[in-house]
């Protein structure tokens, strides 16, 4: 169990320096932002939008950590999150409803339609609808997964 919690550690460690690497990106977005006088509109909406990507990003990685944090004061609650994590089952339905590669998928492609929206506003918006379509039939397949296995 100590290097379950010496795991915990790490993983929640590299949560921080990935939350602080990620509210810096949006300072400096921000700051570089209110520097330009006359942005295009469409230009105004993409830094938004990533204002908006950083942050809902950053917030998720904090109440993993707080998460994290919690698990770490409370034996019981150690002993249960690692029973969950290394669940057979779990394993298997994850790989069966194709989790772990269509969210890596659908990651890439939030990236690309991030970088590509400061050229065309509509391809990120068709990319964003791609990869949230993915991630919603993954996760309805695992929900009738779970309930059929």
């Amino acid at each position: 169990m100590e290097k379950y919690k010496e795991k915990l550690i790490k993983r929640r460690n590299m949560l921080i320096v990935v939350a602080v690497l990620a509210a810096s990106i949006t300072l400096f977005i921000r700051i570089y932002a209110s520097d330009m006088v006359n942005i295009p509109s469409w230009l105004a909406l993409e830094i938004e939008f990533l204002t908006g990507v950083f942050f809902a990003f950053e917030l998720l990685v904090a109440i993993y950590s707080i998460k994290i944090m919690r698990v770490l004061n409370s034996p019981v609650k150690l002993q249960k999150l690692y029973a969950e994590e290394n669940d057979e089952r779990m394993h298997y339905i994850r790989a069966k409803a194709g989790q772990p590669l269509l969210m890596i998928l659908s990651g890439i492609l939030i990236i690309v339609a991030l970088i590509i929206g400061a050229i065309d506003m509509n391809i990120t918006c068709a990319l964003i609808v791609v990869a949230l379509f993915q991630m919603t039939v993954s996760v309805i397949y695992k929900l009738y997964l779970l309930k059929k296995i």
